[in-house]
């Protein structure tokens, strides 16, 4: 019922805030603080499906906020209460690492979410790293799921997968591409973006 008024206002874009979503209370205040008080048509879109678990494929363009609209949901999904990593956010390349990196802090700020940014090449390091600050997300090349892979970081409780990927290679479902990825990641709703290729904004 609650997703079904949500689709009809989108078609009519009658969203007036991102409490119509039920966003945890001090999620909410995180995002007034960087003013993204009311979500415009484009982030409605991307992020009406998500209400659902549904998978989503979104071309996204500059200035369109779909990313700020997949940062949102994914933050949105945590228990804080649960020390474990609940959602992955694998990027295709550090530049649009960084900028996600930007956003989740300073959404999830005084909801006390932990975000981790992590690379290969560091892998000692963020061995260490994982052990001590137990994050809520993770982000990264996708590298990441070699980490996975080598029991670096606890995976039994993602219930979010959202790759930030060119749009020629979209996630398929049972295609055999995702057979890497840990059971309970495969069977998680998918957030997959594509990105203006020109565009160094951060949306």
């Amino acid at each position: 019922m609650i997703s079904s008024l949500l689709r009809e206002q989108s078609k009519k874009n009658l969203m007036s805030s991102f409490m119509q979503i039920s966003l945890n209370g001090r999620f909410y205040l995180g995002i007034i603080t960087h003013s993204f008080e009311k979500p415009h048509y484009a982030q409605q879109r991307a992020l009406f499906p998500c209400v659902e678990e549904k998978d989503v494929k979104s071309e996204a363009k500059s200035g369109s906020g779909r990313i700020s609209a997949a940062s949102i949901y994914a933050l949105n999904q945590i228990e804080i209460q649960d020390g474990s990593c609940q959602v992955v956010v694998m990027t295709p390349s550090c530049q649009r690492e960084k900028q996600i990196r930007s956003l989740i802090p300073g959404f999830g700020f005084y909801m006390h979410a932990k975000c981790l940014v992590t690379r290969l090449e560091n892998e000692t390091k963020n061995l260490k790293t994982y052990n001590e600050s137990s994050p809520h997300i993770v982000v990264g090349t996708p590298d990441i799921f070699c980490i996975i892979g080598q029991g670096a970081l606890d995976n039994e409780n993602i219930k979010l997968l959202s790759r930030t990927r060119d749009f020629r290679n979209p996630i398929k479902r049972n295609s055999g591409e995702e057979d890497e990825f840990p059971e309970n990641i495969r069977t998680s709703p998918v957030l997959d973006f594509a990105f203006d290729k020109e565009s160094h904004d951060l949306e």
